[in-house]
């Protein structure tokens, strides 16, 4: 059985879709792969992390809620099928404004803060995202802080 998802994200030409949605699709995609990818850099998923990661998928990036796990699941194949994250990061360059890459890098720290442990290869993960997506040291910093009292008040 197909998913109703799946037809969304396979890039054909006979889907009868616009360029515009295959774009977005894939953008979505690889807004998910980066999202997996810097809560699993320190090789635990923790259930807040993923917690986190539902939650902007549906509320910031307006997926319907019965649609997240299959976008999660096809990020995840993506993920494992990628040998490395640049292609994604390149999508993301190509497509958003230096305010949108700001918006997920405050994501990526919100992901990373979500399970109260700050790890080393978290850190390490965001600079290197934040470097991929051109953006400035102070402009990581300041997503950074600007996150950190969330993590506080419980969200």
């Amino acid at each position: 059985m197909l998913s109703v998802l799946k037809k969304y994200f396979v890039s054909n030409k006979t889907d009868g879709r616009s360029p515009e949605v295959k774009l977005r699709d894939k953008i979505l995609v690889a807004t998910s792969v980066l999202m997996l990818e810097i809560a699993k850099s320190d090789d635990k998923l923790a259930p807040a992390e993923m917690k986190t990661i539902r939650r902007i998928i549906q509320t910031e990036l307006e997926i319907p809620k019965e649609n997240i796990e299959e976008i999660l699941r096809i990020a995840e194949k993506d993920r494992d099928d990628s040998t490395d994250i640049y292609e994604y990061t390149k999508l993301i360059n190509q497509h958003f404004s230096r305010e949108e890459k700001i918006q997920m890098v405050e994501r990526f720290w919100r992901i990373i803060y979500a399970d109260g442990i700050f790890d080393q290869f978290e850190d390490y993960m965001v600079h290197k995202l934040a470097d991929l997506l051109r953006l400035s040291h102070d402009e990581l910093i300041s997503a950074k802080l600007k996150m950190k009292p969330e993590n506080h008040r419980g969200r």
